[in-house]
């Protein structure tokens, strides 16, 4: 074996400071640019998704319930028909937990870190069971999608039961 001693600064492939750090500072710089492009992104979308009717805050007296809240994971809001075109204007577009009731006047949803809203009855487009929405897919049939309009456009919002 030629070139190799025990204790050679070669055999054990130390670099120098300066290529390490020359090396760090590449991949932070490639992190920041990667997380700045995120998040222009995410601003781009919001300002698209900016003429979309909002949905409605909760009127002052929603009557009983129909079906009493039901614990979920919010999945999230995306154009109808297409599961991976996130809306995120009206914070529609970031997952979280919370509840979703049936009243007369609509549908609650009720996110927590979030003000619930009423899809009102008058623009629910319908419902439907699915694999998914917004990059969260599981077994068939787990995923409660509703079709509602906000103005002109068609939304789909995702929510998964927490209980089976």
């Amino acid at each position: 074996m030629t070139g190799w001693a025990p204790g050679s600064l070669a055999a054990t492939g130390i670099t120098h400071v300066g290529e390490r750090a020359l090396l760090t500072l590449v991949c932070l710089v490639a992190l920041g640019l990667a997380l700045a492009g995120m998040r222009l992104g995410w601003v781009r979308r919001a300002r698209r998704d900016g003429d979309l009717l909002a949905p409605r805050p909760l009127p002052d007296s929603l009557g009983g319930p129909l079906l009493a809240a039901l614990p979920v994971t919010y999945l999230g809001t995306t154009t109808a028909g297409n599961m991976l075109d996130r809306v995120t204007a009206h914070g529609l577009g970031q997952p979280r937990t919370g509840e979703v009731s049936v009243h007369p006047q609509g549908l609650v949803l009720a996110r927590d870190g979030a003000e619930p809203v009423l899809l009102a009855t008058e623009v629910l487009a319908g419902v439907r069971t699915d694999r998914g929405l917004v990059t969260r897919v599981a077994e068939p049939d787990s995923t409660v999608v509703v079709t509602w309009r906000a103005g002109r456009a068609l939304l789909d919002t995702g929510v998964r039961p927490r209980a089976r």
